[in-house]
C-alpha cells in the first residue's frame, strides 16, 4: 500500500486558516471543518487516503481543509474527525498517523456528527 504525502514534523511557520465551517450547510461537513480548524497542525502531519496528493497536488490532510475539497469527500472528513477526537485524548500526531494508515478512520460513525456540534 502506498502511503499518501504528509509532513513528518509540525509546521515550521503558522498555517493559514482552514475554510470557515459556517460556509457549509450540512452538519457533517461543518463539524469536520470546525474540527480541522482546531487541529490543523496535526492534519499537516497526516496522509489523506483519497489520494488527493496524486490528483490535486495536496501535501497532507491539512490541504483538504483550506479548500472545499473535503466538503465532498468522506475520507477527508472522517480522517479529520479521527485526528480531532484522538488529539483531544492526548494522542500524538505520529500515533494518529499510524491509526489513519491502519484505516481507523473507516470506523467513524457519521451519524454521531449529523447535528452541528459545539467544537472546542
Amino acid at each position: 500500500m502506498k502511503i499518501p504525502s504528509y509532513h513528518s514534523a509540525p509546521p515550521a511557520k503558522p498555517l493559514a486558516a482552514t475554510m470557515d465551517p459556517a460556509q457549509f450547510s450540512d452538519a457533517l461537513t461543518r463539524n469536520s471543518y470546525a474540527m480541522a480548524a482546531k487541529v490543523k497542525n496535526v492534519l499537516y502531519q497526516q496522509p489523506c487516503f483519497c489520494y488527493c496528493d496524486q490528483n490535486d497536488g495536496h501535501h497532507s490532510l491539512y490541504d483538504c481543509f483550506v479548500t472545499e475539497h473535503a466538503s465532498g469527500c468522506n475520507i477527508c472528513r472522517y480522517e479529520a474527525i479521527l485526528a480531532y477526537e484522538e488529539t483531544r485524548k492526548g494522542v500524538s500526531a505520529a500515533q494518529i498517523r499510524k491509526e489513519i494508515i491502519r484505516g481507523d478512520w473507516k470506523k467513524i460513525d457519521p451519524n454521531a456528527y449529523s447535528t452541528v456540534l459545539d467544537v472546542k
